[in-house]
Formats: structure tokens, C-alpha cells, sequence
């Protein structure tokens, strides 16, 4: 069915896209020492990833897992019509318990062409509004999208160009970056901080307050968003701007796209810094630009403004950290990089190992073709109902569906029970050209079996019994070995569960220690502000004593200059003296030191207790009584002995689906 084949491929999309993500999430916080431009880097990668998705996984060779997800593509209702003929649907599903003794039985082998009631499939209604759900939020994600470029449009026409001394300072800030394209520098009174947009022929915007805007602050505005021109960070944006569209179910994604927004801005920041600007004096700008804001800026399609205040206290404390970057961040930030291109690439090969589509029920009777289950290989389990197929990979397949607790005998695949109301339906194909079916059901305390062959229902011959003989021997081993994959598998979820608490609690610890790091980081920035404060301080102090020395030995009008602007540095020390000393620094930093000691003092315990918690569940070993017990089932021995015994028995079935399909 289309509709479960689109909601497949949105599943598939969705899992893809989680692993890209959770990985540059993690390598993220890996490379959170080193530069913000590495850091921008990967999650750029990470945006042409998620774009590429859809596309890697048709265009790249398919690398197949172990991973079967049988409730996708087929109704449940399908499950037993595709099976058999109409009639030995009906034969099978009959709620007394396999056919009617008699005439009722007799009949019900025989072809029904007689129309069927259509049921309603909730499966596929569920997949059909998850579809249309992911299809309308992606078709108005897209509508906004559109209207963020018209806006970009509307500025760029309502704008005018700058000329003076911006020209002057744009001309300078291109030399400085070695930008050799051209780049228009405009004004808007529809804008109220700087930004850029305009790709690809870039432009730099700036509000009616900027011709009132000193020369630093000229020259630091114009160098941070020519540094956005110069990587291209406009059409980065637009990229997460899709990405935000085609995933906006994706709270990943979200958080990914403003990491994304953020770091940008720090990876610029740290380029004007390395410039030569002093941070403190940097943030001073920032901050100053921000209080003149009135409101948030207008959502753009590519246009990067240079202030955003839910951003700014983040940016501030980044600008502001004095710890260095590590010495093996650029190593680090490849290999990374290297990891997520990698795993982009992996997980679009993994998507494509998915079974194909099982073929409409309807068409089975007339053409023969596949089974519920085409494409499957293993055994799955549905209340009363136990379903297998082994494909033996030359094109032919045993598949049989179990209803009830019926009991065989593990060696020789007899049946040992077979209670009222059970049924067993086997079926052999061989490269869908011919197939053979046994039902079997209870009639009056004995089996009855009726046979196919090729879809017609023929009497039960030696050639039937000995088909059925080594059929049911490759049916009970099958499923003693799926018996005992599925003992391991529920030991082995057992130990993942545990190990999902301790994961879980350690979490809410790590959680916890985080919270703490940034009261921390909190205080550092205090501090951090503090400093650069004395440091400028420190800077005028040498400028005056510089000015002394050249004093000594000046004319009378120089040494008249000189004291003017020994005096213009002593009144800015006592600016920042001021500034330094009105208590608003040291209140500030009281306060976090407070909040920090009293969350200190409220973790220790609430750590203490998870610490507990931790070492109660390891204390009980269960995990390691659990690997005993997986080991004293000694699975692999026994599948290894099944195998062996099941072996010449598979050859000769194979040879008589020969035999019977000639």
C-alpha cells in the first residue's frame, strides 16, 4: 500500500536523521574548548547532511542489518489472506476452529470468488494522518520560509546605500579580511541592529542610529559582518532553515538550528576579537546596540542580525572567557568532522535495507505470487498466532503460520499435540513459479489435512506425506532455534535495562554537576569583566606614564599638549574606576556566589542519594546473573546442533519442491 510504504520511509527518515543528529549533538559538546569556527564547521556539516538524507539513501549502495520492521507496509489484516486462496483464508480464520467435518469442509477448499465486506484499517488510517501531519507542517514551514524571502526582498528595495566615512571604514574592513567581492553597505529604517543578507550578492544593513555610531564601533560592526560574508554564513542559515522545515517535528532539530544561530555569532565574534579588539571593549558594543533595541528582530530567510537578546548573555560570557582553546582542537575538530561525515553516510547505506513490499492479497489467487511476508526471514509472534519463513536464498522459501498451542517434536518435527480450535499452514515455493500447501487441523481428536498444489487442492498422496514429513522438521527446528534466540534476546533486554537505570541515574547526576559548571561559569564572567576593567585601566596608566617621559624633554606647546591628554586619560581611569568600584560588580558577583554555594549545598545530598541508588543496583548483581544464565542456556551450541540435524533434512525438502513443482 502507498500510504504505508510513505509513512516507512518517514520512519526511516525520522531514525536516520535522530543518530545524525544525537552525534553532532555529542561531538559538539566533545569540542566545546575548541574554536567556535570548528564548532560552526560541523554543524554546517550537519545541516547538508540532513538536507542530503533523503537523497544518500537511493543513491548509495545499500549496507543491510538484522533489522526487520514487520508492521510496515502491510495491514494486519493481511496477514493470513495472502497466505492461501480466498478460501483457505476463510478455512483458517474460521472462529470454531479450522474447517467444518463434512460437506462444510469440503466446500470450504474448494475456490470462493465471492465477494468480502472491506474492513477498516486503522494501521493504515494512523499512517495516512502521520503522513499528512508531516506533509503540512513541512508545506507551511516552507510558506514562512517564502515570506521571510520576500521580506529580504522588500528591505533590499526599500533600502539605500551609506557613504562618508562607512565607505571609508567598509573600504578598510575588506582589506583587513582580503574580501575581494563587492559588498553593499545600505541603510533601512526598518531595521534596528545590523545584519547581512542578501545572497548571493551580500550587503550589510544597518539602522538610521548607526550614523550617530562612533569610529570603533564603525569599524567593529562593519569587521563582524563582513566576516559573516566572507564564510558564507548567509547561505549556511538558509540551509538550517530547511532543515528546520523538513524536521520540524524534530525537537533535535530545533535545538541543533540554535546551537547552529549561536555559535555562528560566537565563531564571528572570535574572528573581530583576534583582530585586535579588545573583548571587553567588544561586549561594551554589543550590549549598547542591544539596549537600543525595541523589539525582537524580524524573522529573515538568510539574513544574520547582529544582536539577538536571547542570545546575548551566552555571546557576552563567550567573549568574555579568558580560558584558552585546546592545543589539539584543530586535530580534534577534524577527526569529528571526519566521524559525522561518516556516520551520515553510514546510516543512509543502513536505510535502505528494508523488505519489500508484500504483495496485495487480492491478486494472490489468481497469480500465485508472494506471501504475507516477502522479503522476511525469521519468526514473529501475534497473540495466538506464530508466523516463520527461512528463505534458503536459491529461490526457495518455507513459510508457516501456527495457530494455538500446538506442540511438535524438537527432533523429528512431529506433532505431538494438536488441541481443538489450532491449526498449522505450511506453504514452499520455489522462484514463485510453483507452490505446495499443507493445512492441518483437529476434527473430531484427529488432524485432517488438506493439500495443494500450485492452488489446487488435490488428495493427500505419498508424495504429499513425504513433503510434509521433512516440512515439519524444518518448521519445529526453525522454530526451536527462534525459541532460542528470543530466551537470549529477553535476558539480553533485561541487562539493557538495568544498564538503562545506572545510565539514567548517572544522567540526572551529570545533570546536576552541569547546573553547577554554569553557577561557575556565572562567576567567571563576573570576574572576567572585572579584570578587563582593571586591564584598561592598567592600559591608560601606561599611555599617561609614556606621556610623562615624553614630557620631560618637550617643547612648552608640546609639553601643553601632552597634559591635555594626560588629563583625557586620567578622567577615563577615573570612568573606570567608577565604573569598577560602584557596587554593581561586586553585587553581582555576591549574588552568584550565593546562588552558588546554596545550590552546592542542596546538590550534595540529591548526588549523594543517586550515588546510592547506583551502587544498590550494581551491588545486586544482577547483570552478571543474568550473562550466567544467558551462558547456561548455551544458545549458540544448540542452534549449532539444530543446524547439523536440520541440514540433510532442508536437502531433501528442496529436492522434492523439485520434484512436486515439475
Amino acid at each position: 500500500m502507498e500510504e504505508m510504504d510513505a509513512f516507512g520511509w518517514l520512519v526511516a527518515l525520522t531514525l536516520r536523521s535522530t543518530v545524525v543528529l544525537s552525534v553532532a549533538l555529542g561531538l559538539g559538546l566533545l569540542l566545546r574548548r575548541s574554536s567556535a569556527v570548528a564548532r560552526h564547521r560541523l554543524l554546517t556539516l550537519t545541516a547538508v547532511g540532513l538536507l542530503a538524507l533523503p537523497v544518500l539513501s537511493w543513491v548509495l549502495p545499500s549496507l543491510e542489518l538484522p533489522l526487520v520492521f514487520s508492521g510496515l507496509g502491510q495491514p494486519r489484516s493481511t496477514a493470513v489472506a495472502a497466505w492461501a486462496t480466498p478460501a483457505e483464508t476463510t478455512t483458517l480464520l474460521e472462529e470454531h476452529g479450522g474447517p467444518l467435518p463434512g460437506p462444510a469442509g469440503a466446500h470450504a477448499a474448494a475456490p470462493d470468488t465471492a465477494p468480502r465486506p472491506a474492513q477498516f484499517d486503522y494501521v493504515a488510517a494512523c499512517a495516512v494522518a502521520a503522513v499528512a501531519a508531516w506533509s503540512i507542517g513541512v508545506a507551511a514551514a516552507l510558506a514562512g520560509l517564502g515570506l521571510a524571502l520576500r521580506r529580504e526582498r522588500r528591505l533590499l528595495a526599500a533600502s539605500h546605500p551609506l557613504d562618508g566615512p562607512w565607505r571609508a571604514t567598509l573600504d578598510e574592513a575588506r582589506r583587513t579580511l582580503a574580501l575581494a567581492r563587492p559588498v553593499r553597505l545600505l541603510t533601512s529604517d526598518a531595521i534596528e541592529t545590523p545584519l547581512t543578507c542578501g545572497w548571493p550578492r551580500p550587503a550589510v544593513f544597518l539602522p538610521p542610529i548607526a550614523e550617530r555610531w562612533s569610529e570603533d564601533r564603525r569599524r567593529l560592526v562593519v569587521q563582524h559582518e563582513l566576516v559573516h560574508v566572507v564564510r558564507g554564513d548567509g547561505l549556511r542559515r538558509l540551509a538550517w532553515r530547511l532543515v528546520a522545515a523538513l524536521y520540524w517535528f524534530h525537537p533535535l532539530a530545533r535545538i541543533a538550528e540554535r546551537q547552529a544561530v549561536l555559535v555562528g555569532e560566537h565563531a564571528c565574534d572570535e574572528t573581530v576579537v583576534r583582530l585586535g579588539t579588545r573583548p571587553s571593549l567588544y561586549a561594551r558594543h554589543l550590549l549598547d546596540i542591544a539596549g537600543a533595541l525595541c523589539g525582537q528582530p524580524a524573522p529573515f530567510a538568510s539574513a544574520l542580525p547582529m544582536v539577538e537578546r536571547s542570545q546575548l548573555e551566552r555571546r557576552l560570557v563567550m567573549i568574555l572567557d579568558t580560558n584558552p582553546t585546546l592545543s589539539r582542537g584543530r586535530v580534534l575538530a577534524i577527526a569529528c568532522t571526519a566521524f559525522l561525515a561518516a556516520t551520515v553516510v553510514s546510516v543512509a547505506c543502513a536505510a535502505q535495507a528494508r523488505s519489500k513490499r508484500a504483495t496485495d492479497p487480492a491478486t494472490v489467487s489468481s497469480s500465485q505470487e508472494s506471501v504475507t511476508f516477502d522479503g522476511f526471514s525469521g519468526t514473529t509472534v501475534d497473540g495466538d498466532y506464530t508466523s516463520l519463513q527461512r528463505d534458503f536464498g536459491d529461490g526457495r522459501r518455507i513459510s508457516a503460520r501456527i495457530h494455538g498451542p500446538v506442540l511438535f517434536d524438537e527432533r523429528t518435527g512431529a506433532i505431538r499435540e494438536l488441541p481443538r480450535g489450532s491449526s498449522v499452514l505450511i506453504e514452499t515455493r520455489e522462484l514463485q513459479k510453483n507452490s505446495q500447501r499443507m493445512l492441518i487441523t483437529e476434527e473430531q481428536g484427529a488432524p485432517r489435512y488438506e493439500w495443494w498444489r500450485n492452488g489446487t487442492a488435490r488428495p493427500v498422496d505419498d508424495d504429499a506425506r513425504a513433503w510434509l514429513e521433512e516440512a515439519l522438521a524444518a518448521v519445529a527446528g526453525f522454530r526451536a532455534i527462534g525459541d532460542i534466540h528470543g530466551q537470549v534476546g529477553s535476558l539480553q533486554g533485561e541487562i539493557g535495562s538495568i544498564h538503562g537505570q545506572i545510565g539514567s541515574l548517572q544522567g540526572h547526576i551529570g545533570s546536576i554537576q552541569g547546573e553547577e559548571g554554569s553557577l561557575q561559569g556565572k562567576i567567571g564572567a563576573i570576574q572576567g569583566e572585572r579584570g578587563s576593567l582593571q586591564g584598561e585601566i592598567g592600559s591608560h596608566q601606561g599611555a599617561i606614564g609614556g606621556l610623562q617621559a615624553a614630557r620631560g624633554v618637550a617643547s612648552d606647546d608640546l609639553r601643553k599638549q601632552l597634559d591635555r591628554e594626560i588629563k583625557a586619560h586620567e578622567a577615563a581611569i577615573s570612568k573606570l574606576e567608577a565604573e569598577k568600584d560602584d557596587g554593581a560588580l561586586a553585587r553581582r558577583l555576591a549574588e552568584a556566589e550565593a546562588e552558588l554555594r546554596a545550590f552546592q549545598q542542596s546538590s550534595r545530598g540529591k548526588i549523594a542519594e543517586l550515588e546510592r541508588q547506583i551502587a544498590a543496583i550494581q551491588s545486586e548483581n544482577k547483570i552478571e546473573a543474568l550473562e550466567k544464565e544467558i551462558d547456561g542456556l548455551h544458545a549458540e551450541e544448540r542452534i549449532d546442533e539444530i543446524e547439523r540435524r536440520l541440514a540433510p533434512r532442508l536437502e531433501r525438502l528442496k529436492a522434492l519442491i523439485d520434484e512436486l513443482g515439475s
